[in-house]
């Protein structure tokens, strides 16, 4: 498997002066790992969530753009600062401190700094990789070892593989995954995605919970001009489809191996119920398809699975 972990280990004081020696010096500090552990967590979490076994493991650090006023702080105090110099080179040392606790798991680990655009960069390193598996977080709730919100949304919409977006966990001790909430729109592309995606995951078949759920959606457009009876009726065979989709589901994970498995059907709004749903059960991870049955490209990431990203409490996999 080959995975691709984003990670911004940049940590610039916001109270320093543009153009002044304390800004050049900020933006080139870094967080002491011992005390704030931050990317100790990074790696501890996807340890716990991930099998990284013999995976092949990039880590990457985008250097995009640095403000205009770089120039200014380049000759402040008489002393020549080169930053973009600097910050790939704290960069890189934590990158690498990243690398050995990977390692430490089994994992053939790279470390990579591009420079670019963040967003775009992380989507192109993903392809040239062939990535089976791209790592960001859902922005400032994650910490700020990850990347920023907008440029995860971007790579959960853009990105070749399936996505997985980080949570800043609610204990400081990360552990493995006990409950998972899958969600399945009934097609096979989604089925197929949503199996790989958990295969990647570090479970346990034998105690791991697995809640499969369907919502089930009508639209209030259609049903403000259609007869009670038509929607009705409707309504009842989107359901019965439902329960066709959860069986297959089932039958599916149960073949792979998964022992404690449940169904629920469900009607509303999709994302909103998916949330509420995985609020219920408690479940560690979301897992969820990024193309909608409709087989329009990104139907589901844009109605849905965008919103589920966006508002969920949990880590996100966002399956193709």
């Amino acid at each position: 498997m080959k995975i691709l972990v984003a990670v911004d280990v940049s940590h610039a004081d916001k109270n320093a002066a543009p153009g002044s020696v304390g800004a050049a010096n900020a933006a080139v500090k870094q967080k002491d790992l011992s005390t704030s552990g931050e990317l100790d967590q990074l790696a501890s979490t996807l340890t716990a969530m991930i099998d990284l076994q013999g995976a092949e493991t990039t880590l990457l650090y985008v250097q995009e753009e640095l403000p205009s006023y770089e120039a200014v702080l380049r000759t402040q105090g008489g002393e020549e600062i080169n930053l973009e110099r600097e910050l790939e080179n704290a960069a890189r040392q934590q990158l690498e401190q990243i690398g050995e606790k990977f390692r430490a798991a089994g994992a053939q680990v790279k470390v990579d700094i591009a420079h670019g655009p963040g967003a775009y960069m992380i989507e192109q390193v993903a392809r040239d990789i062939k990535a089976d598996l791209t790592v960001v977080s859902a922005g400032s709730h994650a910490g700020e070892q990850f990347l920023i919100g907008s440029t995860s949304q971007y790579v959960v919409r853009h990105a070749p593989s399936s996505v997985l977006v980080l949570r800043a966990p609610k204990q400081a001790q990360a552990k493995k995954i006990e409950k998972i909430l899958i969600a399945v729109d009934g097609s096979d592309a989604c089925l197929q995605a949503v199996r790989k995606a958990v295969d990647k995951l570090n479970l346990d078949k034998a105690t791991v919970k697995i809640n499969l759920v369907h919502i089930v959606v009508l639209s209030p457009l259609v049903a403000s001009f259609t007869p009670q009876s038509f929607i009705t009726a409707l309504e009842e065979n989107l359901l019965m489809e439902g329960e066709v989709a959860l069986a297959n589901a089932k039958k599916l994970f149960a073949e792979n191996g998964y022992k404690a498995i449940d169904i629920e059907l469900g009607k509303g709004n999709a994302a909103a119920e998916i949330i509420k749903m995985q609020t219920k059960y408690g479940s560690d991870l979301i897992v969820i398809g990024s193309q909608g049955k409709s087989g329009v490209k990104h139907f589901l990431m844009g109605h849905v699975a965008n919103r589920i990203v966006t508002h969920a409490t949990a880590p996100t996999v966002v399956a193709r």
